[in-house]
């Protein structure tokens, strides 16, 4: 059963301007998506399609939660085929419950300096 789907396209310069800061970017990405930008071919296109999924998450689910998600609740990793993922972990585990979203389908794409995501909330 689909709960929710979110969308979000970001502009990438305005991400790296984010990462000039290190105390607010501690804000949006957690320390595994720090060190997983580490192995990427281009670390800001990286971070910006995280960017653009963690809102996508966000608008998939707020009606379920009202408001009460940050950015650094969600966690967007990849799979060892380099498929992005959502990490169901902490607090964003705790405000799913009793919702029934189980999963996040997630689809990152960077063109220009433009990245988008789209994100599925689905249960069983």
């Amino acid at each position: 059963m689909i709960y929710g789907v979110g969308i979000d396209s970001v502009t990438i310069s305005v991400v790296e301007r984010f990462l000039d800061n290190p105390e607010y970017a501690k804000d949006i990405f957690t320390d595994a998506e720090e060190k997983l930008a580490d192995t990427q071919a281009d670390r800001i296109d990286f971070f910006a399609g995280v960017y653009a999924a963690k809102s996508a998450v966000w608008k998939s689910v707020d009606h379920l939660i009202n408001g009460k998600l940050d950015n650094i609740d969600i966690e967007v990793l990849e799979h060892e085929d380099g498929a992005p993922y959502v990490n169901i972990t902490g607090r964003l585990k705790e405000l799913l419950e009793g919702t029934g979203v189980k999963d996040f389908k997630v689809s990152i794409t960077t063109e220009g300096d433009t990245a988008s995501a789209i994100v599925i909330a689905q249960g069983k």
